[in-house]
């Protein structure tokens, strides 16, 4: 047997949307002229619950997740460029001062590359860099802090 539970919901969906309909087609109320400005109310800033009634309300709050006043610029804060994923013990050292180095070096500014101790001092390099020198800068600062073979380099440049 057929459930006819979705054919009463569009029927009380559609009874609904003429009720809407016809509501709004009736005659609206009129308005005052333009010109008569002691008909008009005063407009109130909406405050929300959370504010106490007597604290002053600044000129730059919120109303329906808008800004009613430009406010500052946005502020953004600098990102490292590399970041160990493990900085505990001797390997965990080891990435972290790959990854403070990495971020200290001026040229691998917008690189975001992850140093992953792997075991035995060997390292693993992965993330993105902004050009192919970035991604050979950072494997030559991790080889001459883990030494040659220890590391293993998945950075992929972008621009290519």
């Amino acid at each position: 047997m057929k459930s006819r539970i979705p054919d009463l919901v569009v029927a009380i969906i559609a009874a609904a949307a003429i009720q809407q309909v016809l509501a709004q087609s009736q005659d609206p109320p009129s308005q005052a002229p333009a010109d008569d400005a002691s008909s008009e109310a005063p407009t109130v800033p909406y405050v929300p619950p959370w504010i106490p009634k007597d604290a002053a309300v600044p000129a730059s709050h919120r109303e329906g997740g808008r800004n009613l006043t430009p406010g500052e610029p946005l502020a953004y804060v600098a990102e490292p460029a590399a970041s160990a994923s493990k900085t505990t013990g001797m390997d965990g050292e080891l990435a972290a001062g790959i990854a403070q180095e990495i971020s200290a070096d001026p040229a691998m500014k917008d690189a975001k590359i992850t140093v992953q101790p792997i075991e035995d001092n060997k390292i693993l390099l992965t993330g993105s860099a902004q050009t192919r020198e970035q991604v050979e800068r950072a494997g030559e600062i991790a080889t001459n802090h883990a030494g040659k073979g220890l590391v293993v380099n998945t950075v992929l440049d972008i621009k290519t």
